[in-house]
């Protein structure tokens, strides 16, 4: 009887007993152990980091930003060399279950390869490894509209987040101020069949209200179950009060875990968003520079120009009159254009523009072949490679021919101040 009294108090809810203080009350404890886990969780990652392998080659591509970052690399958005995709990432906790021997195991393992494990752990089984290790699982998500549509993505998250207070840390908040009133009927100490009822339904209103009845993932699935639970009988069919409480004790702590990574969340959100805002501030005045050497260059707008593309001298018997220095000189100009302003150019919209201006500025003849293979393999992918086999600026001035130069000169300066231009690429937040 007294085994099955003990059942029926603990109900086999993980923790019950674990964290309590001699003397201390429930509640007391759940403000001690919130206060703690606030305060050392941001400092704690995952005991195993996981990745699906068809996504693995993620963590081969370069990162934007400086080598020396002090953000754990997973977390910094990267690109394709190809495209200039932006990747940002995003984690959630890893889908495990227990087996019969008492391990944990992924769901599907065969589907995930390891990114991080403890240092002592020489070989982990994804179908069998210690119940107590926390699975954190990173989601590479491919923004292909650009750099900033990857800022609006970041700028709504930390937004929601709470940035400057968000929906998710509004829920967060509301979800404590609701469990501490559900609370407060089962502190004076009996509590009848009609008021449990009562507490039930007003919890399933209070799920109802904040929306998160169906919201995926473990932490609020656990906190809904424990809410419920708190509001019905025990397992012996009794009304007890001390079930209840550590039920909603346990809802509670969940909120503070949902807080926590609310918080990381908000934290990682806001630097991938200032990591990509200087990505593309110096991009944009790379390509601003470009735009305005070769302006004045071609004498494009009020910009006097280079004698040899401008003044009518050159212009009347170019054969004679422009000497193989004057032309050297241009190439040169050409040349530091591309290697300066250009070829530092990776992320979209505007990496693909660097390399079509490239090939337009500069005669793939003279390339060395790497680079011509590259310029070439970019250009392909949004069909426009044939641009590689037209007459460049460079070609036109080697041949002597300031006026065809000076038009594939305007037609680049054109290209790039359009994309500078381009209405999509002039917002980068969600809200002003």
């Amino acid at each position: 009887m007294k085994r099955e009294r003990r059942r029926g108090e603990l109900d086999r809810i993980p923790g019950v007993r674990r964290g309590f203080q001699k003397g201390e009350s429930i509640e007391a404890g759940r403000e001690r152990i919130a206060a703690r886990a606030r305060a050392e969780t941001p400092k704690e990652k995952a005991t195993l980091l996981i990745i699906e392998s068809s996504k693995k080659n993620f963590l081969d591509l370069p990162i934007l930003g400086p080598s020396n970052l002090k953000y754990p690399s997973s977390w910094v958005p990267r690109y394709d060399r190809d495209t200039g995709a932006v990747i940002t990432t995003k984690w959630r906790v890893g889908a495990t279950e227990i087996t019969d021997k008492g391990k944990q195991a992924l769901k599907k393992p065969e589907r995930f390869s390891i990114i991080s494990k403890p240092k002592y752990a020489k070989n982990v089984d994804l179908a069998s490894f210690p119940k107590s290790w926390s699975v954190a699982r990173l989601i590479p998500q491919r923004i292909e509209g650009g750099i900033e549509t990857a800022m609006r993505q970041q700028d709504e998250v930390r937004r929601d987040y709470g940035v400057f207070g968000g929906i998710e840390q509004a829920k967060v908040a509301e979800l404590f101020v609701e469990i501490q009133k559900l609370t407060e009927p089962f502190l004076h100490g009996g509590i009848s069949r009609s008021e449990l009822s009562e507490v039930a339904e007003k919890t399933s209103v209070m799920i109802e209200g904040l929306g998160i009845s169906k919201v995926k993932g473990s932490i609020y699935e656990r906190m809904i179950n424990s809410l419920l639970r708190a509001g019905q009988e025990d397992r012996l069919g009794r009304v007890n009060p001390l079930i209840s409480r550590t039920l909603l004790r346990s809802a509670y702590l969940d909120a503070v875990k949902r807080e926590v990574l609310t918080r990381l969340s908000r934290e990682k959100a806001n630097n991938v968003f200032n990591l990509l805002y200087v990505e593309r501030f110096t991009t944009r005045v790379l390509l601003e520079n470009a735009r305005d050497s070769i302006g004045k260059l071609a004498g494009l707008g009020e910009q006097s120009g280079h004698r040899v593309l401008t003044e009518d001298y050159y212009r009347k018997d170019p054969a004679k009159n422009i000497s193989d220095e004057e032309i050297n000189e241009l190439r040169r100009d050409l040349k530091a254009i591309v290697k300066i302003n250009l070829k530092p150019i990776r992320i979209a919209p505007y990496f693909v523009i660097a390399c079509l201006s490239e090939a337009m500025l500069l005669s793939s003849s003279y390339m060395k072949k790497k680079d011509r293979f590259v310029l070439r393999k970019v250009l392909k992918n949004v069909d426009m490679d044939r641009e590689l086999e037209r007459i460049s600026a460079e070609e036109y001035i080697m041949r002597r021919n300031p006026a065809g130069a000076v038009t594939r000169l305007r037609q680049v300066h054109t290209l790039i101040n359009e994309v500078l231009e381009d209405p999509s690429n002039l917002v980068f937040t969600v809200f002003d």
